[in-house]
């Protein structure tokens, strides 16, 4: 054997191994050839049922367990007192046919709202950014395609929905607002993971209603 053929098998090794031990110390997905989205373990989230705010609570730990948007951003939009999760009331639209009418006002809401551009978001999923409409439809299809690879399996993904119900043009990829749900049985709870685009920030929002 040569002695660039055997140091060309030992760099190939070596590659071989590295890979193997990351496998090993953290759970990854790979996705449209070379980017990865790293995949948290679910940190078991506690709280008291007897504290009236405990489903707003609830929210705004759970949330940080959803995965983490796998193009680049600018980071976290924050609220108005410096905290990365924003809270809310009232269920994005899209759930209205998922979360029952006496439900309705009982949901909390919180989320997680991350700024970005178009320029920099776009080739970290391998697109080549264009001001375009098929351009911007794979970008986001490789963004759904990234979310749903890496959410735990508890969930189960119930969108794409119709355009009406979405309130989205018929030009553009149906598969975002991206939607999740589960049920809780440790706190008889229903949740929701909701993700969609909108003015240079990528929302991720979670609501939580007690059944």
């Amino acid at each position: 054997m040569s002695k660039a053929l055997a140091k060309k098998l030992g760099f190939t090794l070596l590659a071989v191994v590295i890979i193997a031990l990351v496998i090993f110390r953290g759970r990854i997905y790979e996705g449209l050839g070379t980017k990865y989205l790293w995949v948290k373990d679910q940190q078991d989230v506690k709280v008291d049922k007897s504290d009236p705010e405990w489903l707003d609570k609830y929210c705004k730990l759970e949330i940080r367990n959803l995965p983490k948007v796998p193009f680049a951003n600018k980071g976290l939009e924050k609220d108005v007192n410096g905290e990365d999760v924003q809270e809310y009331g009232v269920p994005d639209i899209s759930l209205k046919k998922f979360i029952p009418e006496d439900k309705w006002f009982e949901t909390e809401g919180c989320g997680l709202w991350y700024k970005y551009s178009d320029e920099e978001a776009y080739p970290s999923v391998g697109v080549d950014y264009a001001f375009r409409i098929d351009v911007a439809n794979t970008f986001t299809e490789n963004v759904d395609t990234l979310i749903t690879e890496a959410m735990d399996k508890s969930w189960k993904k119930i969108s794409p929905i119709s355009d009406e119900d979405a309130g989205r043009p018929f030009t553009m990829y149906d598969g975002f607002p991206l939607i999740f749900t589960r049920e809780n049985k440790k706190l008889n709870t229903v949740e929701y993971m909701t993700a969609d685009f909108g003015g240079s920030t990528f929302f991720m929002n979670f609501y939580v209603y007690e059944k």
